[in-house]
């Protein structure tokens, strides 16, 4: 117990500078690109793994060779897929989410972390119901709470807490869901909720066409307020066919911690959306009325914008040598982000 507590507390720790992501590949300020994947073990025989798959961290810098680092824990038993990245860049400290499978009826998320010197942490785990499969997970971190001064006014306090976002499938149905992992005084609350408990006001029902793909619904995402103090997350209901936007502030200093939920008004889908299965699905939103989904298909970038409560046509952005796929993303950017 002692050894999972400590890995807890080098988690928390941590400085308020913190580069943090909402996928598998994230920039340092240093300028590393890191990067997790997962590989399946019987697509390398020469990789000593008892497990089906693992994740691989994969570091790039200037002109340097690409460095190659498969994450010790998820080499045992089991499927691990689906990583999540978020990086302290005062300590130099890399942090790793991913989804472990005993078998296809379950799962539960895992995390480890590795420091500038290359040593990896035990892992740990947050979330553990039997019977629950668990996909397309997304963090991010806050680095400040909200408590109430002396006087009774709010006031921001220093404090990390990790969101993390995800898809959950089970006998009773499947919900997105979410996590709230934080260090006070050297003990660790986590908190887990169906995201719809945030939701105060009933549900509009939309009507989509018998061809809509709902896989859209199945992409929850999580991003950072600019101060740092709470999180947008933004989620689809796959019994009402609609969209929610909760914002979730951590209060801190509380005996009981639960985060405030303040809900935003629900949204409509798209008429038309179309993608292959499987494909993992981003989003873009630098501003509560402007969201942006994207995904990579047969070398291209297609994305959907939803802005003043309208959505746009589906779009693409051709990839080849002249347009990377970091180009494309930033050019997605630029685009909700004007004005």
């Amino acid at each position: 117990m002692k050894r999972y507590l400590l890995l807890f507390v080098l988690l928390f720790a941590v400085p308020a500078a913190l580069a943090q992501s909402n996928g598998n590949v994230l920039l340092t300020d240093d300028g590393v690109v890191y990067s997790a994947a997962a590989e399946f073990s019987r697509d390398h025989p020469d990789v000593h793994a008892g497990s089906g798959s693992y994740i691989v961290l994969t570091a790039r810098q200037a002109d340097a060779p690409a460095q190659r680092f498969i994450v010790p824990a998820t080499l045992v038993d089991g499927s691990n897929s689906e990583p999540a990245l978020a990086y302290d860049n005062d300590s130099g400290t890399l942090y790793i989410f991913w989804q472990y499978s005993v078998n296809a009826m379950s799962s539960e998320l895992r995390f480890v972390s590795r420091d500038h010197d290359g040593n990896w942490s035990l892992p740990n785990t947050f979330e553990t119901a039997a019977y629950r499969f668990r996909r397309n997970m997304r963090i991010t971190l806050t680095h400040f709470a909200v408590d109430l001064d002396d006087s009774g006014r709010n006031e921001r306090v220093p404090e990390i807490n990790v969101h993390a976002t995800w898809w959950e499938s089970s006998g009773s149905g499947e919900v997105a869901r979410y996590a709230m992992l934080t260090l006070r005084h050297g003990e660790v609350a986590v908190q887990v909720r169906d995201l719809s408990e945030f939701v105060r006001s009933s549900s509009q029902n939309f009507t989509v066409p018998a061809a809509f793909n709902r896989e859209l619904f199945r992409h929850p995402a999580v991003f950072e307020s600019p101060e740092g103090d709470s999180v947008d997350v933004v989620f689809g209901d796959v019994q009402t066919n609609g969209f929610h936007r909760v914002t979730l502030t951590p209060i801190g200093n509380a005996r009981v911690r639960i985060p405030v939920g303040k809900s935003d008004r629900g949204f409509g889908p798209p008429s038309a959306f179309a993608m292959s299965a499987g494909t993992r699905i981003e989003a873009i939103s630098p501003h509560p009325d402007r969201l942006l989904f994207f995904f990579e298909e047969e070398g291209a970038m297609r994305y959907i914008v939803h802005r003043n409560n309208e959505w746009s046509a589906m779009r693409t952005i051709r990839l080849d040598e002249g347009m990377s796929r970091e180009m494309a993303i930033n050019a997605m950017r630029g685009l909700v982000g004007a004005h």
